[in-house]
């Protein structure tokens, strides 16, 4: 029996109506549902902890149903085993989660009969490291972000390549994104929009205190090696808004591109640029406070 796995996101309005509306089509079909432990309970589904442990047998793809927010959380739990994503927009944007709401079951019907197209994206690596020995790493689809603690002074950073070159950065931090993320956090900061299908590592700058510091495109191969000045301050790193820890002045952080991309389920072909304006203007609306 196939199986596919929803994950919600309960803080956005309407989502336990949907949900319900979901688990009632897939029992028509025939399709087993899992759901994160917390509510898997309540559902009566399989839970997903239990279905990890498994390798995830017979899951065919996962639903997230939330806004894009809830996809980055999403990815996190199922990259390294290549499932398809099929995102529901519950949220204000919506650049990754490509389903409105209306008009659900047709839609996954059309997937469950093998109708889409799977769009891959890169995903970037960060590994933190002390001398050669690693502490930590983590992969995100949007950005690893570096800044500044609270209470430090600025960051004096030397950005190394593959070829042993280096820029300097006096910064109050660097955000390094993917094309996806190019829409998120690097946008607010002045960075440029980036085509998804691009093979493109963008660096843009956090309050830079030198004017030739400005954002920066280069190719998804490099290496890129992040070290500190001996007068810099510390800093902390996030992976797609998840704190990752803290960063000392004898740390180097290493990016990559990550060995797991998200793999997006598509009904019709993507067009990017009718629809990049549009979910802009409406990400503006969600400031109205």
């Amino acid at each position: 029996m196939q199986k596919i796995f929803i994950f919600p996101n309960f803080k956005k309005a309407k989502v336990h109506s949907i949900l319900r509306q979901l688990l009632d089509f897939f029992k028509q079909q025939n399709i087993q549902v899992i759901l994160p432990d917390i509510c898997a309970g309540t559902y009566d589904t399989l839970a997903f902890s239990k279905e990890k442990e498994l390798g995830f047998p017979a899951l065919k793809f996962a639903i997230s149903l939330g806004g894009d927010g809830t996809i980055l959380n999403l990815i996190k739990e199922i990259a390294p085993f290549n499932i398809p994503i099929c995102g529901i927009n519950m949220g204000q944007v919506g650049f990754l989660a490509d389903l409105q709401p209306t008009a659900l079951e047709s839609a996954l019907t059309k997937i469950i009969n093998n109708e889409y197209k799977i769009e891959t994206r890169k995903m970037l690596k960060v590994q933190v490291l002390e001398g050669d020995k690693e502490l930590y790493s983590a992969h995100a689809l949007n950005d690893i972000v570096l800044t500044r603690n609270h209470n430090s002074q600025m960051l004096r950073i030397y950005v190394q390549f593959s070829d042993d070159t280096s820029i300097k950065y006096p910064v109050d931090g660097l955000i390094f994104s993917t094309p996806t993320g190019s829409t998120a956090y690097s946008l607010s900061a002045g960075g440029p929009i980036i085509h998804p299908s691009l093979d493109a590592t963008l660096i843009t700058p956090i309050c830079a205190y030198a004017m030739y510091t400005k954002p920066l495109v280069t190719n998804t191969s490099e290496i890129i090696k992040v070290k500190f000045a001996p007068n810099s301050g510390c800093g902390m790193i996030t992976a797609d808004g998840m704190t990752i820890g803290t960063i000392q002045q004898n740390y180097t952080l290493r990016i990559s591109p990550s060995e797991h991309p998200a793999h997006f389920i598509r009904i019709s072909e993507p067009n990017y640029y009718p629809t990049w304006q549009e979910r802009l203007r409406r990400g503006e609306e969600s400031t109205n406070f």
